[in-house]
C-alpha cells in the first residue's frame, strides 16, 4: 500500500531496509526529469507493532529525506525540468500522503491520528549557516 501510493505519485523504489524487526526504511528517488532515473533521494521510516486485532499500535511513517541534498546534473536539456522541480516534487509529495491516508485510515485505531508534516525547506536550497556558540 505505501509503495503503492508513491509509485503512483511518480516516486520509484530504490531500497527497502529492514532495520530490526520493528522498523524499516523504504528508499526511493523522484526524477529531476520525467525520462530520467536519477534524483531527489526520498526515503521514509516505517515503525510499526500490531495488536492482536491485527491493527497497528503504534504505527509511524516518518519522512527522514534531507531538502538540501545535492541533486544530480540537469544538463542544458534538463534545466526546465530543473525549474519545475520543486512544485512537481511537492504535489506528489503531497498525493502520495493523500492517498496513504485515504487508504489506511480504516486500518487505524480509532484515537489514532494522521498527520502530513510540513515541507521543511524548498530541495536542493543551501544547507543553512550554522551559527556558532556567543561565549561572553
Amino acid at each position: 500500500m505505501i509503495i503503492d501510493a508513491y509509485s503512483v505519485a511518480g516516486f520509484k523504489l530504490a531500497g527497502d531496509t529492514m532495520k530490526d524487526s520493528i522498523l524499516s526504511e523504504l528508499t526511493f528517488s523522484f526524477p529531476i526529469a520525467p525520462d530520467q532515473t536519477e534524483g531527489v533521494v526520498y526515503k521514509i521510516s516505517l515503525a510499526s507493532q500490531l495488536d492482536a486485532s491485527n491493527r497497528c499500535y503504534p504505527c509511524e511513517i516518518s519522512e527522514v529525506y534531507d531538502p538540501h541534498q545535492r541533486l544530480p546534473a540537469a544538463g542544458l536539456s534538463g534545466m526546465s525540468s530543473r525549474l519545475t522541480l520543486e512544485s512537481r516534487f511537492t504535489a506528489a509529495r503531497m498525493q502520495a500522503l493523500e492517498k496513504l491516508k485515504s487508504g489506511t485510515e480504516h486500518y487505524l485505531r480509532p484515537e489514532t491520528v494522521f498527520t502530513i508534516p510540513p515541507k521543511p525547506a524548498p530541495l536542493g536550497s543551501p544547507r543553512p549557516q550554522i551559527q556558532p556558540p556567543i561565549v561572553t
